[in-house]
């Protein structure tokens, strides 16, 4: 069968140079105070960020313009090679720059979060496998061995400990062994059990454990472990509908990381319940496109790629929007294509580029179906 090739999906490529060039908005507004008082420089962070971006845009290039089957081979070696990058933050190149965990690796005089790599790893990993692998319907052939590979995967970004990078891989792989035609009587106990696990890691570590639990009143710790959440709710409920207006914040002099993890609440007290509702829709629209794009691709490779980053995209910026206005325990997870951060950008700019790759090669035909 002759696949047609098409142009490249250009509304999903505005959607993302949208978010970037709001997001270097964004980080700018709220970086300049902590810029100022960190380096004595406004610009440190803006420029920074624009390196990324521009370092972004290159890779954002190279995967639309290399065929998406090129990375089918390097699957176990991406998922192998990130994961082992993950185990690099227990030995001296680790390093806890920014929180109390350990993510970062330090290369020169740059830090690296490996986790944002494991996810591109994961995902291509579970693309290359579930083409391979068509009936997953069994408890002890598909459902235990794939859950095994959670384990396995997630349990370094776990001591490290990063929970909410290791529910968003989770979640991402749930979501393509579900596509795939997991058995549906499996999907309660195994969410169950993932729960329960979860639970018992965090329980491992009380001083964790008391971050997360906090969430439900941060006012009662205001000055100890609710000071980053209270005054991210002050910065979400001071917004209003229109906000104070574009700089005019009062959180960023106070709420750490504000460009980065934090950086809605930022949105929401500058550009109020307006700004941040279509910031919202704008994801709601991107994630429509990637999964219109996986929908129509080509294979399956290309079909379980597209929904694995569309998902990691989705889900990444749900949990970040959820941790600012309280609704999920504080967790340190930057905002897709907006928040700073080398690591995030660069990695979410790829998978973009290799998004708009696979529109490249799909058939019109194609029902999308799992055949």
């Amino acid at each position: 069968m002759k696949l047609k090739r098409n142009k490249s999906d250009i509304n999903l490529l505005l959607a993302v140079i949208a978010l970037v060039l709001f997001g270097v908005i964004m980080v700018y507004s709220s970086s300049w105070p902590s810029a100022s008082m960190e380096f004595g420089n406004p610009h440190h962070y803006i420029k920074r960020h624009l390196i990324f971006i521009g370092i972004g845009m290159v890779l954002l290039f190279i995967g639309s313009f290399i065929n998406y089957h090129f990375y089918k081979p390097l699957a176990i070696l991406a998922l192998a090679g990130t994961w082992l990058a993950c185990l690099l933050v227990f030995t001296p190149l680790g390093t806890d720059q920014y929180t109390f965990a350990r993510r970062w690796i330090r290369i020169g005089g740059q830090t690296v979060m490996p986790s944002d790599f494991l996810k591109i790893g994961i995902i291509l990993f579970l693309a290359w496998y579930f083409e391979k692998h068509t009936a997953i319907h069994s408890l002890k052939k598909a459902t235990l061995p794939v859950f095994a590979l959670i384990f396995f995967v997630v349990a370094p970004v776990m001591l490290q400990p990063d929970f909410s990078t290791s529910i968003t891989i989770t979640l991402v792989m749930m979501i393509l062994f579900f596509i795939a035609g997991m058995n549906k009587h499996h999907v309660i106990p195994a969410i169950a059990l993932g729960i329960t696990g979860f639970f018992v890691l965090l329980k491992m570590d009380p001083e964790r454990l008391s971050r997360w639990m906090i969430f439900r009143d941060p006012m009662s710790d205001l000055y100890g472990n609710g000071w980053q959440l209270s005054h991210s709710l002050f910065a979400v409920s001071s917004g209003g509908v229109f906000g104070a207006g574009i700089g005019l914040s009062r959180q960023k002099y106070i709420l750490s990381q504000a460009h980065n993890d934090f950086i809605f609440a930022i949105i929401a007290e500058e550009l109020g319940f307006i700004g941040s509702l279509l910031l919202i829709l704008l994801y709601i629209f991107l994630v429509y496109r990637g999964a219109r794009i996986a929908w129509e691709a080509s294979d399956r490779f290309g079909m379980f790629l597209a929904y694995g980053i569309t998902a990691l995209i989705g889900i990444q910026a749900l949990v970040n929007i959820a941790v600012v206005i309280g609704l999920i325990p504080p967790t340190g997870i930057a905002l897709p294509f907006v928040s700073y951060g080398g690591s995030s950008v660069v990695t979410f700019m790829f998978m973009a580029g290799v998004l708009l790759n696979i529109s490249k090669h799909k058939n019109p035909k194609y029902t999308g179906g799992v055949e």
